[in-house]
């Protein structure tokens, strides 16, 4: 799963990722991903200029002029065309 994820996100221009003991940080001109391995389940963490509940996006939290949004994804279908679209809008916004 995780490398189908690093797979279309690591493609954008200028993202490279840095791994610690407990997550997988991606980066371009600023962090815009992080990735928490779980058990059963990959954790996603991205900054979007506002709130969103859109689905799959199971929890937020605001931080000053920006909103983190967590999804968890299960199994590599999980990681569809709206998930992509959601961590892409977050690699812009992190990187205007």
């Amino acid at each position: 799963m995780f490398d189908k994820l690093y797979g279309e996100v690591g493609q954008w221009k200028g993202v490279s990722a840095s791994a610690t003991k407990t997550c997988v940080v991606f980066i371009a001109t600023r962090t815009f991903l992080v990735v928490k391995v779980m058990k059963q389940a990959l954790e996603l963490k991205f900054v979007l200029p506002e709130e969103s509940d859109e689905f799959p996006i199971y929890k937020r939290q605001l931080y000053g002029k920006k909103a983190e949004h967590y999804i968890r994804l299960h199994d590599e279908g999980d990681l569809d065309k709206d998930v992509i679209r959601l961590l892409h809008k977050s690699y812009v916004f992190m990187t205007a």
